[in-house]
């Protein structure tokens, strides 16, 4: 099992997928694990995804690579399955938080995609930014806020560099003005970066909400290569759509979650929002028990749905923000944000389960790949019991699955292997 050194650390970080079914009839098996299949069909597209985040060509040795990575992984869930660990990792709050995310995912892919497709012009000017590099430099607030001071200072006359000083916390990026230095398509925050593309040399973009906050950008310089060639835009444009979707996604998502917002029609009650404020930020992950004096007094109501959220109502569903999160709540501002962000959620999570998208082939296969995660993670925690990438870690980890293979079939179809053509489009 030498490939098993070279590959599956990189496993835990990418979780490649793969598609295991007794009924795959009229699909070439490549390999067989007891009553399981690892289809042609299902193993193609996983092993396109492997050897592009790993920047590895296609040849025999890889493709046996990820084969026997799977075979690994299908030994440890029927492992898992019989030692009763699948159950019990499948009742974790943090699995059905990230559960409840993918039905998030599903809602908006449903709604918004068809919005996200990018068109000619679109793509050809993403492709024309891909044969660029640009110099930029930012001013940053972790509020909307705190950047419109930023900028009004800006306006005042601060220098940048002054006020880089007080905005940053990074010491490199505090003492530099909050220069990125060079970068190229791909390599910033989406909505960072589509703002920053579209600068002249010197100009100033307004505030910009990115992932981790806001920004006000400059475009220092852009290097241009020469070269726009038509064959290679033509390869790329695959790739340069799902770009373009990463770009648009983000507002889209916004716009649609407001919609909702709005139509919910919430109304607070900012008295009982103060009596909440220092119970969630005493939260902590293992949820302490709090009296409330008064549970029942009314907190949110949503008029479209005249439906009342008290204070123990409104507490319970704060129990389920990160830590982050819960240390935002300091304020009434903040906490009608996040109550009502949290509210949205659970109208989209309904919304989910009205149009039956967890029972789609789609959404199982992910929840499926996202249950196998925590299962392996839990064994390697719990069972096995890594602590370091280390040779012994390796020994005991090779030793394990050794153990596990013995006491299964498993059959390959090394003809397969060698025969089966790589479809060569660029993927992502």
């Amino acid at each position: 099992m030498n490939q098993f050194n070279k590959v599956f650390f990189f496993k835990l970080q990418f979780s490649a997928i793969i598609f295991f079914s007794c009924n795959q009839i009229h699909e070439p098996e490549i390999a067989q694990i007891d009553d399981n299949f690892i289809t042609l069909n299902a193993y193609l597209p996983r092993y396109q995804t492997f050897l592009s985040k790993t920047h590895q060509d296609d040849n025999l040795s890889n493709r046996y690579d990820l084969l026997n990575l799977l075979i690994d992984e299908a030994i440890i869930m029927e492992y898992a399955d019989e030692k009763g660990i699948t159950e019990k990792i499948e009742k974790l709050p943090t699995l059905e938080k990230e559960k409840n995310q993918l039905l998030l995912n599903a809602v908006y892919k449903q709604e918004l995609d068809p919005e996200l497709i990018a068109g000619e012009t679109e793509l050809r000017r993403l492709y024309t930014w891909s044969k660029s590099s640009i110099h930029v430099r930012h001013l940053f607030s972790r509020t909307k806020q705190g950047i419109l001071n930023i900028r009004n200072r800006l306006n005042s006359g601060h220098s940048w560099e002054k006020i880089a000083l007080s905005c940053f916390t990074d010491p490199l990026l505090s003492s530099n003005g909050g220069d990125l230095g060079f970068k190229k398509l791909g390599e910033l925050d989406p909505a960072f970066e589509e703002a920053a593309f579209q600068l002249t040399d010197g100009e100033i973009s307004p505030p910009i909400m990115t992932g981790d906050g806001y920004s006000i950008i400059q475009l220092l310089e852009r290097e241009y290569s020469p070269f726009l060639i038509e064959n290679e835009y033509l390869q790329m444009k695959e790739r340069l759509g799902i770009l373009a979707k990463t770009y648009k996604k983000r507002p889209a998502v916004r716009e649609y979650t407001d919609k909702v917002l709005d139509e919910l029609g919430l109304k607070f009650y900012n008295e009982t929002i103060e009596t909440l404020i220092p119970l969630v930020l005493s939260l902590n992950k293992k949820n302490i028990e709090i009296q409330l004096e008064n549970p029942n007094m009314p907190c949110v109501y949503s008029k479209s749905q005249n439906k009342m959220w008290n204070a123990e109502n409104t507490l319970d569903i704060c129990r389920t923000l990160s830590d982050k999160q819960k240390n935002r709540f300091d304020s009434i501002t903040n906490a009608k944000s996040i109550i009502s962000g949290l509210l949205v959620r659970e109208e989209l999570l309904k919304t989910a389960l009205e149009r039956k998208l967890n029972t789609t082939d789609e959404f199982m296969s992910i929840n499926y790949e996202l249950k196998k995660s925590y299962v392996i993670q839990y064994i390697f925690d719990n069972i096995i019991k890594v602590d370091k990438k280390n040779e012994e870690t390796i020994t005991e980890i090779q030793s394990f699955l050794e153990d596990l293979r013995s006491d299964s079939q498993i059959f390959i179809d090394s003809s397969l292997v060698r025969s089966f053509v790589l479809n060569k489009s660029i993927h992502i």
